[in-house]
């Protein structure tokens, strides 16, 4: 089932208080995946969440991005220093699946 045109609505619910929601937006717009380069700047932003949440699916969100979330990648390895281990795990999966390199090759 194609979402693309739910991408507006969902791109506002990423500024929702509620993490929950927040996180379930992210979620949906995966589902979009590379025809959601319009949400990157937003979730560039929510990389920064105090929700532990909430930063990790925004990495695995513009990990489903791809190559059109190469905007992205300052922030991403800026968390690369995360004090979440599943934070910076989910930044170095991003990054790889971004650049095409291994997850192993990715560093600080």
């Amino acid at each position: 089932m194609d979402i693309s045109a739910a991408l507006p609505a969902l791109m506002c619910a990423l500024n929702d208080p509620d993490p929950r929601i927040r996180a379930y937006a992210e979620d949906d717009i995966n589902a979009v995946g590379p025809n959601a380069t319009e949400a990157v700047p937003k979730l560039v932003n929510l990389l920064a969440d105090r929700d532990e949440s909430v930063r990790a699916i925004a990495y695995i969100t513009l990990s489903h991005i791809g190559l059109a979330a190469n905007q992205a990648l300052p922030a991403l390895r800026k968390a690369l220093l995360d004090p979440s281990q599943w934070v910076r795990k989910c930044a170095r999966l991003a990054i790889a699946k971004i650049t095409g390199q291994p997850a192993r090759a990715v560093s600080t």
